[in-house]
C-alpha cells in the first residue's frame, strides 16, 4: 500500500494516466477511475529505488523516471523496461 504522499507524480497530458512512486514501486492508475492499471518494472533497478520525478511522453507513450534512482524509460503500455541511462560522472 502507499502511504498519504508520494514523493513522485506524473501525469499523462490526457489526463487518462496518472503515475505515482514509493519506497522504489511505481503504480499508474485510470486518470478517470482510479483504478491500478500498471506497475512498472523496478527489478533492474536494485533494491527501493526512489524516484523524485514521473513524466509521461507527450503522446503518453512512454514514462521516464529519475531520482536517487537511475533515470529511466518504460513503455507505458505494458511497463516494460525501454532504456536505462547511465550516470554520468561529474567534470
Amino acid at each position: 500500500a502507499f502511504a498519504n504522499t508520494l514523493p513522485a507524480l506524473g501525469v499523462s497530458a490526457d489526463g487518462a494516466r496518472v503515475a505515482g512512486s514509493y519506497r522504489g514501486a511505481v503504480r499508474v492508475w485510470d486518470g478517470a477511475t482510479g483504478r491500478l492499471v500498471g506497475e512498472p518494472d523496478t527489478m533492474e533497478l536494485g533494491p527501493d529505488p526512489e524516484f523524485a520525478a514521473l513524466v509521461f511522453s507527450p503522446d503518453g507513450k512512454q514514462l521516464a523516471g529519475g531520482g536517487s534512482a537511475p533515470l529511466v524509460l518504460w513503455d507505458a503500455a505494458d511497463g516494460k523496461l525501454v532504456r536505462r541511462f547511465p550516470r554520468e560522472s561529474a567534470p
